[in-house]
Protein backbone atom coordinates (compact mmCIF):
# COMPACT_ATOMS: atom_id res chain seq x y z
CA UNK A 1 0.00 0.00 0.00
CA UNK A 2 1.28 3.45 -0.95
CA UNK A 3 0.94 5.36 1.72
CA UNK A 4 1.56 9.61 1.89
CA UNK A 5 1.40 10.59 5.69
CA UNK A 6 1.40 14.02 6.63
CA UNK A 7 2.53 15.65 9.96
CA UNK A 8 1.60 19.07 11.29
CA UNK A 9 3.52 20.78 13.69
CA UNK A 10 3.36 24.07 15.18
CA UNK A 11 6.77 25.38 17.03
CA UNK A 12 6.78 21.95 18.39
CA UNK A 13 10.56 20.30 17.77
CA UNK A 14 10.59 18.12 20.46
CA UNK A 15 6.90 16.54 20.41
CA UNK A 16 8.14 16.30 16.35
CA UNK A 17 11.54 14.44 16.95
CA UNK A 18 9.84 12.06 19.10
CA UNK A 19 7.16 11.49 16.66
CA UNK A 20 9.83 10.84 14.02
CA UNK A 21 11.61 8.68 15.99
CA UNK A 22 9.02 6.41 16.36
CA UNK A 23 7.53 6.21 12.87
CA UNK A 24 10.95 5.56 11.12
CA UNK A 25 11.87 2.86 13.61
CA UNK A 26 8.44 1.43 13.01
CA UNK A 27 7.77 -1.66 10.56
CA UNK A 28 6.88 0.66 7.80
CA UNK A 29 7.88 0.21 4.16
CA UNK A 30 9.96 3.20 3.48
CA UNK A 31 9.32 2.28 -0.72
CA UNK A 32 5.78 3.01 0.14
CA UNK A 33 5.76 5.77 2.24
CA UNK A 34 6.35 9.27 1.66
CA UNK A 35 6.56 11.44 4.69
CA UNK A 36 5.74 15.31 4.34
CA UNK A 37 5.68 17.94 7.33
CA UNK A 38 3.19 20.61 7.43
CA UNK A 39 5.19 23.52 9.26
CA UNK A 40 2.96 26.30 10.55
CA UNK A 41 5.34 28.39 12.59
CA UNK A 42 8.66 30.48 11.65
CA UNK A 43 10.93 29.02 14.57
CA UNK A 44 10.86 25.39 12.99
CA UNK A 45 14.04 22.64 12.92
CA UNK A 46 14.61 19.20 12.47
CA UNK A 47 17.15 16.45 12.99
CA UNK A 48 19.56 16.11 10.61
CA UNK A 49 18.82 12.44 10.91
CA UNK A 50 15.78 12.92 9.48
CA UNK A 51 16.37 15.54 6.78
CA UNK A 52 16.71 13.24 3.85
CA UNK A 53 13.70 11.51 4.81
CA UNK A 54 10.75 13.67 5.09
CA UNK A 55 9.77 16.95 2.55
CA UNK A 56 8.76 19.84 4.64
CA UNK A 57 6.15 22.31 2.88
CA UNK A 58 6.31 25.49 5.02
CA UNK A 59 2.98 27.13 5.97
CA UNK A 60 4.41 30.68 5.41
CA UNK A 61 1.09 33.09 5.09
CA UNK A 62 -0.21 31.86 8.53
CA UNK A 63 0.61 34.21 11.04
CA UNK A 64 2.90 32.56 14.02
CA UNK A 65 0.48 34.42 16.50
CA UNK A 66 -2.48 32.74 15.34
CA UNK A 67 -3.92 29.82 17.29
CA UNK A 68 -4.63 27.29 14.26
CA UNK A 69 -6.86 25.99 11.67
CA UNK A 70 -6.44 21.95 11.58
CA UNK A 71 -9.56 21.85 9.22
CA UNK A 72 -7.42 23.78 6.57
CA UNK A 73 -4.39 22.03 7.48
CA UNK A 74 -6.06 18.44 6.74
CA UNK A 75 -7.61 19.17 3.97
CA UNK A 76 -3.83 20.27 2.41
CA UNK A 77 -3.33 17.09 3.24
CA UNK A 78 -5.64 15.05 1.19
CA UNK A 79 -5.31 17.85 -1.68
CA UNK A 80 -1.70 16.94 -1.80
CA UNK A 81 -1.94 13.58 -0.95
CA UNK A 82 -4.29 12.10 -3.39
CA UNK A 83 -4.08 15.34 -5.75
CA UNK A 84 -7.13 13.30 -7.66
CA UNK A 85 -9.62 11.52 -6.23
CA UNK A 86 -11.29 9.91 -9.79
CA UNK A 87 -7.37 8.85 -10.14
CA UNK A 88 -5.08 9.14 -6.74
CA UNK A 89 -1.13 9.30 -6.57
CA UNK A 90 -1.53 6.95 -3.78
CA UNK A 91 -3.55 4.42 -2.30
CA UNK A 92 -4.08 5.96 1.65
CA UNK A 93 -3.87 9.61 2.86
CA UNK A 94 -2.62 9.52 6.54
CA UNK A 95 -2.59 12.52 8.32
CA UNK A 96 -1.12 12.87 12.10
CA UNK A 97 -0.36 15.80 14.77
CA UNK A 98 3.22 16.48 15.97
CA UNK A 99 2.64 14.76 19.27
CA UNK A 100 1.88 10.93 17.62
CA UNK A 101 4.12 8.11 18.90
CA UNK A 102 3.43 5.60 16.65
CA UNK A 103 3.75 1.29 17.23
CA UNK A 104 6.37 -1.15 16.11
CA UNK A 105 3.89 -2.41 13.92
CA UNK A 106 1.60 0.03 13.15
CA UNK A 107 2.03 0.02 9.25
CA UNK A 108 1.08 -3.74 9.20
CA UNK A 109 -2.23 -3.20 10.93
CA UNK A 110 -3.64 -0.15 9.20
CA UNK A 111 -3.27 -2.17 6.22
CA UNK A 112 -5.09 -4.88 7.58
CA UNK A 113 -8.08 -2.33 9.11
CA UNK A 114 -8.15 -0.88 5.57
CA UNK A 115 -9.22 -4.48 4.04
CA UNK A 116 -12.41 -4.10 6.20
CA UNK A 117 -12.60 0.30 6.99
CA UNK A 118 -11.87 3.08 4.47
CA UNK A 119 -11.73 5.81 6.78
CA UNK A 120 -9.85 4.72 10.17
CA UNK A 121 -9.63 7.05 13.22
CA UNK A 122 -6.99 6.36 16.10
CA UNK A 123 -6.05 7.60 19.44
CA UNK A 124 -7.49 11.11 20.25
CA UNK A 125 -9.25 13.04 18.07
CA UNK A 126 -7.70 13.80 15.37
CA UNK A 127 -4.09 12.98 16.24
CA UNK A 128 -4.22 9.97 13.63
CA UNK A 129 -6.77 9.81 10.59
CA UNK A 130 -6.12 7.33 7.53
CA UNK A 131 -7.87 7.57 4.51
CA UNK A 132 -8.93 5.84 1.11
CA UNK A 133 -10.12 7.80 -1.56
CA UNK A 134 -13.52 6.14 -0.90
CA UNK A 135 -13.79 7.68 2.46
CA UNK A 136 -13.49 11.18 0.77
CA UNK A 137 -15.53 10.64 -1.78
CA UNK A 138 -18.52 9.43 0.36
CA UNK A 139 -17.84 12.43 3.34
CA UNK A 140 -16.32 15.11 1.55
CA UNK A 141 -13.63 17.50 2.18
CA UNK A 142 -13.43 19.14 6.25
CA UNK A 143 -15.72 22.31 6.66
CA UNK A 144 -12.76 25.17 7.13
CA UNK A 145 -15.25 27.73 8.49
CA UNK A 146 -14.61 25.75 11.81
CA UNK A 147 -11.72 27.21 12.43
CA UNK A 148 -10.08 25.54 15.81
CA UNK A 149 -13.01 24.35 17.39
CA UNK A 150 -15.42 21.48 16.59
CA UNK A 151 -13.57 20.74 13.00
CA UNK A 152 -12.81 17.07 14.47
CA UNK A 153 -16.84 16.11 15.92
CA UNK A 154 -17.84 17.77 12.16
CA UNK A 155 -15.65 15.28 10.17
CA UNK A 156 -16.43 12.63 12.67
CA UNK A 157 -20.59 13.47 12.69
CA UNK A 158 -20.25 13.00 8.55
CA UNK A 159 -18.43 10.19 8.72
CA UNK A 160 -20.70 8.42 10.49
CA UNK A 161 -23.74 9.69 8.49
CA UNK A 162 -22.56 9.38 4.85
CA UNK A 163 -19.50 6.03 5.85
CA UNK A 164 -20.83 4.45 7.77
CA UNK A 165 -19.85 0.79 7.79
CA UNK A 166 -16.56 1.89 6.45
CA UNK A 167 -15.46 4.06 9.48
CA UNK A 168 -14.16 3.11 12.61
CA UNK A 169 -13.82 5.81 15.15
CA UNK A 170 -11.93 4.77 18.45
CA UNK A 171 -11.92 8.08 19.67
CA UNK A 172 -12.50 7.30 23.53
CA UNK A 173 -10.76 10.63 25.23
CA UNK A 174 -13.81 12.44 24.06
CA UNK A 175 -16.69 9.61 23.99
CA UNK A 176 -16.54 8.99 20.14
CA UNK A 177 -16.62 5.54 19.04
CA UNK A 178 -18.33 3.51 15.68
CA UNK A 179 -17.14 0.20 14.96
CA UNK A 180 -14.48 -0.12 17.44
CA UNK A 181 -11.50 -2.48 16.60
CA UNK A 182 -11.94 -4.00 19.63
CA UNK A 183 -15.95 -4.04 20.46
CA UNK A 184 -15.47 -5.04 23.72
CA UNK A 185 -12.17 -3.41 24.57
CA UNK A 186 -12.23 0.68 24.05
CA UNK A 187 -9.20 1.20 25.16
CA UNK A 188 -7.08 -1.33 23.30
CA UNK A 189 -9.04 0.18 20.05
CA UNK A 190 -7.73 4.01 20.87
CA UNK A 191 -4.35 2.56 21.42
CA UNK A 192 -4.07 -0.25 18.70
CA UNK A 193 -1.91 2.09 15.71
CA UNK A 194 -0.30 4.57 18.34
CA UNK A 195 -0.11 6.09 21.85
CA UNK A 196 -3.45 7.58 22.79
CA UNK A 197 -1.52 9.49 26.28
CA UNK A 198 -3.11 12.53 26.84
CA UNK A 199 -2.24 15.53 24.19
CA UNK A 200 1.12 18.22 24.54
CA UNK A 201 -0.46 21.30 22.94
CA UNK A 202 2.01 24.56 23.43
CA UNK A 203 0.55 27.44 25.63
CA UNK A 204 0.61 29.19 22.42
CA UNK A 205 -1.46 27.42 20.50
CA UNK A 206 -4.23 27.95 22.65
CA UNK A 207 -7.92 27.94 21.77
CA UNK A 208 -9.33 31.54 21.74
CA UNK A 209 -13.02 31.94 22.75
CA UNK A 210 -14.07 33.41 19.63
CA UNK A 211 -12.84 30.07 17.42
CA UNK A 212 -15.22 28.01 20.20
CA UNK A 213 -17.89 30.09 19.53
CA UNK A 214 -18.04 30.10 16.22
CA UNK A 215 -17.43 26.30 16.01
CA UNK A 216 -20.23 25.70 18.56
CA UNK A 217 -22.63 28.20 16.55
CA UNK A 218 -21.55 26.54 13.46
CA UNK A 219 -22.20 22.74 14.84
CA UNK A 220 -25.54 24.12 16.08
CA UNK A 221 -26.82 25.44 12.56
CA UNK A 222 -25.75 21.89 11.03
CA UNK A 223 -26.60 19.19 13.77
CA UNK A 224 -29.44 20.90 16.11
CA UNK A 225 -29.06 22.30 19.58
CA UNK A 226 -27.59 18.44 20.83
CA UNK A 227 -24.65 18.00 17.99
CA UNK A 228 -22.35 16.09 19.94
CA UNK A 229 -21.52 12.31 18.45
CA UNK A 230 -23.21 10.46 20.90
CA UNK A 231 -26.34 12.47 20.08
CA UNK A 232 -26.30 12.16 16.60
CA UNK A 233 -25.90 8.75 16.94
CA UNK A 234 -29.20 8.34 18.81
CA UNK A 235 -31.00 11.03 16.98
CA UNK A 236 -29.15 11.47 13.26
CA UNK A 237 -29.85 14.90 11.87
CA UNK A 238 -28.11 16.94 9.42
CA UNK A 239 -29.26 20.83 7.71
CA UNK A 240 -28.04 20.48 4.38
CA UNK A 241 -28.94 23.84 3.90
CA UNK A 242 -25.85 25.04 5.85
CA UNK A 243 -23.45 22.12 5.72
CA UNK A 244 -20.70 22.59 3.06
CA UNK A 245 -19.15 24.88 0.75
CA UNK A 246 -16.95 24.00 -2.24
CA UNK A 247 -13.81 25.51 -1.50
CA UNK A 248 -11.38 23.33 -4.23
CA UNK A 249 -13.71 22.59 -7.18
CA UNK A 250 -11.18 21.02 -9.24
CA UNK A 251 -10.69 17.82 -6.04
CA UNK A 252 -14.07 18.36 -4.64
CA UNK A 253 -15.87 17.19 -8.53
CA UNK A 254 -15.32 13.55 -7.86
CA UNK A 255 -16.88 13.58 -4.27
CA UNK A 256 -20.16 11.30 -4.91
CA UNK A 257 -23.59 12.65 -2.99
CA UNK A 258 -22.52 16.10 -3.02
CA UNK A 259 -26.60 16.80 -2.73
CA UNK A 260 -26.57 14.73 -0.07
CA UNK A 261 -24.03 15.78 2.07
CA UNK A 262 -25.49 19.48 1.19
CA UNK A 263 -22.81 21.08 -1.14
CA UNK A 264 -23.56 24.69 -2.52
CA UNK A 265 -22.86 23.87 -6.13
CA UNK A 266 -24.68 24.27 -9.61
CA UNK A 267 -25.67 20.53 -10.21
CA UNK A 268 -24.96 20.99 -13.86
CA UNK A 269 -21.31 20.61 -13.24
CA UNK A 270 -21.66 17.34 -12.96
CA UNK A 271 -22.78 16.41 -15.99
CA UNK A 272 -20.47 19.62 -17.97
CA UNK A 273 -17.23 19.46 -15.96
CA UNK A 274 -15.65 16.22 -16.67
CA UNK A 275 -15.03 16.68 -20.24
CA UNK A 276 -13.81 20.23 -19.31
CA UNK A 277 -11.54 19.56 -16.85
CA UNK A 278 -10.21 16.80 -18.63
CA UNK A 279 -9.56 19.68 -22.05
CA UNK A 280 -8.60 22.43 -19.88
CA UNK A 281 -5.96 23.68 -22.73
CA UNK A 282 -8.96 24.70 -24.80
CA UNK A 283 -9.75 28.32 -24.20
CA UNK A 284 -13.77 28.11 -24.62
CA UNK A 285 -13.45 25.21 -22.35
CA UNK A 286 -11.29 27.25 -19.90
CA UNK A 287 -13.50 30.21 -20.36
CA UNK A 288 -16.66 28.60 -19.85
CA UNK A 289 -15.00 26.96 -16.41
CA UNK A 290 -14.14 30.23 -15.10
CA UNK A 291 -17.91 31.46 -15.98
CA UNK A 292 -18.56 28.91 -14.36
CA UNK A 293 -17.50 30.07 -10.96
CA UNK A 294 -18.77 33.19 -11.24
CA UNK A 295 -15.91 35.29 -12.02
CA UNK A 296 -16.98 36.88 -15.42
CA UNK A 297 -14.13 39.78 -15.67
CA UNK A 298 -11.84 37.17 -14.89
CA UNK A 299 -13.45 34.87 -17.87
CA UNK A 300 -12.41 37.85 -20.33
CA UNK A 301 -9.07 38.85 -19.03
CA UNK A 302 -8.42 34.54 -19.34
CA UNK A 303 -9.64 34.59 -22.76
CA UNK A 304 -7.31 37.34 -23.75
CA UNK A 305 -4.20 35.46 -22.39
CA UNK A 306 -4.98 31.93 -23.78
CA UNK A 307 -6.21 33.83 -27.20
CA UNK A 308 -2.51 34.44 -27.25
CA UNK A 309 -0.90 31.45 -26.65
Amino acid sequence: MHIRLFIVTYKGYERLQTCLGSLFSSDLDPCELEVYIINNHTEFKIDSQFEDKVEVLHNTLRPDWSNGHLSRNWNQALLHGFEDLSNPACDAVVAVQDDTRFHDDWYTKLEELHETYSLVQNGLGDQFISYLPEAVKSIGLWDERLIFSGHALDYFNRAYLFNTKNTTINDIGHERTHNLIFPHDPEKSANYLIDADPRKIDDQWDQSTLSVRIGSDLLKKKYGSEYYFSDLKQNPRYDRDSAVHMFYPYFEKDVENKEEIGYVYDKTWDQETDSALGKIADSDQLVWLVEKLGLKQTAKKVYKKVAYR
